[in-house]
């Protein structure tokens, strides 16, 4: 059985996401796991890390008694009926 880190992900369909509320170039690691359910069908996840400057804004109207909403956003260059789930954590 071949290791994940072998495999050339670039053969196989992926979503395309990105962040669309950065500021810059984010710093991006993206790593796949492969698991298998009692039939043995697979299941690829694509699990990324993404670090850099987001743009935000605030509702300060009950500042300093107010909690905020962080947004995120993550559109893909795919077309809609393409996408199966995406699990946001």
């Amino acid at each position: 059985m071949q290791k994940t880190s072998e495999i050339d992900w670039s053969k196989y369909w992926e979503p395309q996401l990105y962040v669309d509320n950065v500021v810059g170039e984010p710093r991006e690691t993206v790593w796949h796991t492969v698991m298998f359910d009692p039939e043995m069908h697979a299941f690829v996840f694509e699990k990324r890390r993404i670090a850099g400057t987001f743009v935000e804004n605030l509702e300060l109207y009950q500042f300093p008694f107010d909690t905020q909403v962080r947004r995120k956003h993550l559109p893909t260059k795919r077309p809609r009926i393409l996408i199966l789930s995406l699990y946001i954590g």
